[in-house]
């Protein structure tokens, strides 16, 4: 298959366009962001994909940039790559590369068509998994998908039996996660917690390292100033609200279980924002544009953070991330009388559809699954339970999830931060 696209230059902006389904179908180029973006061997190192040279460290060129014109545009195959010096070789590439060569300030540049945004995975590369379409839920859209979907379990899940380090398991956890927010791992051994601390290595992950640790087991006693270390309900919650970047994947066992209650509850919070964003849209930008202070204090340890309860993406089209923790929610003091009660309003409408049950998905989680989900996205919490109950985990980074999502969804030899 090949590319349709038409080259086209002034001397001071070369313009690709593309023929693709994408919503991005051409850009502009400078002369000075194609010098930036050079993949040469003077310019580029391709075994770190790092940058080795700096255009801007010669200042006594930087007054001249608009004067600067773009020469002898050309497309090139890999085969058919222009020597850029006699003392450099070309690095290795696939032979499907295809490249602009041209020359700015005096300079032979390369310029990578498969780095370049308006790149295509059914042009240049083998089709990689299209990424999941997130599904926004009630218990009942839940309940519903995953019987059209013919999930032979009550929940997303995969087993701990499968490869986990293997691409596709991998690839089907981390699915889950982007549609639902949540996936069990079934089958995990409990004799021994190390088992379940594995499972980060087994998914080629890092734990994210805390006040509780990298790792943590917890129970009925006061290890912590947290109310997860007591035996009373825990309302649907986000962890980590007082961190400037809260955990992004939570890792949850019940390794022991002698009691009656504590039942796991989650709740599709991107579900509620989109709720209030069509049924209450002032209580929805109220909700986003309100700083809430959160804090955690014990004798070593004062943490406080601001930020709305509802964090939407750059470009304001989506929810990106929600802050919604009770339990640790300092005062609004900083607030004046009026904007207090336009809070506290929508606070009132966003706690309803939180404790409607009818948003809530209530399981007990059994010694040999683990819960896993996005914090960014899922609250949890646990009612009340009498007698034995003790689980372990761990957290990972939003850099972690969102690397491992690039690696499993993202084009062959696309590089989002070399572009």
């Amino acid at each position: 298959k090949r590319l349709n696209f038409n080259v086209s230059r002034n001397k001071r902006i070369l313009n690709l366009s593309w023929d693709s389904k994408l919503p991005m179908q051409q850009i502009e180029l400078s002369p000075i962001a194609l010098l930036d973006s050079c993949k040469c061997p003077h310019c580029f190192h391709a075994e770190t994909n790092q940058r080795k040279a700096n255009i801007f460290m010669n200042n006594s060129e930087q007054s001249n940039w608009a004067e600067w014109t773009i020469e002898n545009v050309e497309l090139v195959h890999q085969k058919h790559l222009p020597q850029v010096s006699s003392k450099s070789t070309e690095e290795e590439l696939p032979e499907s590369t295809v490249r602009i060569a041209c020359t700015v300030n005096g300079h032979k540049v390369l310029y990578d068509i498969e780095h370049s945004p308006l790149h295509t995975t059914d042009a240049l590369s083998k089709p990689s998994p299209p990424l999941p379409k997130p599904i926004f839920w009630d218990k009942s859209t839940l309940q519903n998908h995953l019987l059209r979907s013919k999930n032979t379990s009550p929940l997303p899940s995969v087993s701990a039996t499968a490869d986990l380090s293997s691409i596709e398991t991998q690839t089907q956890w981390m699915a889950n996660l982007i549609k639902y927010g949540f996936c069990m791992i079934t089958d995990v051994d409990t004799h021994d917690d190390q088992h379940t601390f594995d499972l980060v290595n087994h998914l080629g992950l890092h734990y994210k390292n805390t006040l509780f640790g990298s790792t943590w087991s917890f129970e009925n006693k006061m290890d912590f100033q947290d109310t997860a270390y007591t035996n009373d309900t825990i309302e649907p919650h986000t962890d980590n609200t007082y961190f400037n970047d809260p955990t992004r994947i939570f890792f949850l066992h019940c390794v022991q279980y002698n009691a009656t209650g504590g039942h796991s509850t989650i709740t599709d919070a991107f579900h509620i924002a989109n709720q209030l964003k069509t049924h209450y849209p002032h209580h929805f930008d109220v909700l986003c544009n309100t700083p809430v202070l959160y804090h955690y204090k014990d004798n070593d340890h004062h943490y406080v953070h601001e930020a709305p309860i509802i964090n939407l993406s750059p470009d304001s089209a989506s929810v990106a991330q929600i802050r919604f923790n009770h339990h640790d929610r300092f005062h609004i003091h900083h607030l004046s009388a009026h904007e207090q009660n336009q809070f506290f309003e929508a606070y009132n409408v966003l706690c309803k559809y939180v404790h409607d049950k009818a948003n809530c998905a209530e399981f007990l989680l059994q010694p040999g699954s683990v819960l896993t989900f996005d914090n960014w996205r899922v609250l949890h919490g646990r009612t009340h339970f009498e007698g034995e109950r003790r689980c372990v985990g761990f957290y990972t980074s939003s850099d972690d999830f969102e690397s491992k999502t690039r690696l499993l969804f993202a084009p062959k030899g696309d590089s989002a931060c070399m572009g």
